[in-house]
């Protein structure tokens, strides 16, 4: 999709600075134009570009550049809620290591865990 005429480029503008779920569940709905904007992959590779989203190889682009918008936001999300509460333990640069586990696993082939000098809080 070509965005070629004013009112595109200022409907293409004002969808990419709202939040991308009311883009999808809502804004799609208002009309045709705006439901082929949301849908393109230009909308969701500009989304992508200017929230820092970045595919690991840049030979390679997603195939649905949507979903990997979801994605990268999800895991994103993920990562920073599962962080929240950790601290620094001691700051030695101590890096990653493997020791044996501390409790058992369902599958005793796992005997080993990465730890680092970082605690949960």
């Amino acid at each position: 999709m070509s965005i070629n005429t004013g009112g595109q480029w200022t409907s293409f503008t004002i969808l990419l600075n709202l939040p991308a779920h009311q883009v999808v569940q809502v804004c799609r709905l208002v009309c045709h134009e705006w439901k082929e904007l949301v849908d393109s992959a230009a909308h969701w590779r500009e989304r992508c570009r200017t929230e820092g989203f970045h595919p690991y190889n840049a030979s390679c682009p997603p195939e649905d550049w949507r979903l990997f918008y979801f994605l990268s936001v999800s895991f994103l999300t993920f990562l920073l809620d599962g962080l929240q509460g950790w601290e620094i333990g001691q700051n030695g640069a101590d890096r990653w290591a493997t020791e044996r586990n501390s409790k058992l696993f369902p599958d005793n082939t796992v005997t080993k865990c990465f730890v680092t000098s970082h605690r949960y809080g």
